[in-house]
């Protein structure tokens, strides 16, 4: 009942934002799961950004983030639709995260696995959704500008003034710059 009260609120949401002219966004990796119904029922346009392996196993690495594969594995229809194929190795790491200490070796095992569900599934959108705009994260980060004003072209959005002045604000400020191929140095 409260997963139902919430989706509602989120569409109600969304729905104001649409009536006002405005777009929202959700930025959601897990999200990718649900992309097509999300699209399908609150009428969203689909960007999703790819990331090259190595690039997001460091990020994992770096940051020593964890993943909880019960999250995936208790939603029967994500298991039945997608997680069958890698169902013996999501419950052989499973096993090894509840049974280990996390070490880097395990972070990129799993980060990897990740990866590789995670990308299954953007190949198979890629197939089925030509109108959602697929986007490498290194070429977003290594040319901004371009990569923003195809994304804003694509969904028909015009780029105004104050938004352009934003995106040069945030891209000359130090702190705002990513290195999008630190990972090869670590």
């Amino acid at each position: 009942y409260t997963e139902y009260r919430r989706n509602i609120a989120i569409y109600l949401k969304f729905a104001r934002y649409r009536n006002c002219k405005l777009i929202p966004m959700l930025k959601d990796p897990i999200a990718v799961f649900s992309a097509d119904w999300l699209v399908k029922y609150f009428n969203m346009n689909a960007i999703l950004m790819i990331r090259h392996p190595a690039g997001f196993i460091s990020s994992l690495v770096k940051n020593n983030y964890g993943f909880n594969f019960d999250y995936l594995t208790n939603q029967q229809l994500l298991r039945d639709s997608i997680l069958y194929k890698y169902e013996d190795d999501i419950n052989e790491i499973n096993y090894k995260l509840k049974n280990n200490k996390k070490t880097r070796e395990l972070i990129i095992e799993y980060g990897t696995l990740v990866w590789i569900i995670l990308n299954d599934l953007i190949v198979n959108y890629r197939i089925l959704n030509k109108k959602w705009i697929y986007v490498r994260f290194e070429d977003l980060v290594s040319d901004p500008k371009h990569w923003l004003e195809l994304i804003y072209n694509k969904l028909n959005i015009k780029l105004s003034r104050t938004a352009k002045f934003k995106i040069n604000y945030r891209l000359n400020v130090k702190k705002f710059r990513i290195k999008h191929d630190a990972w090869k140095n670590r």
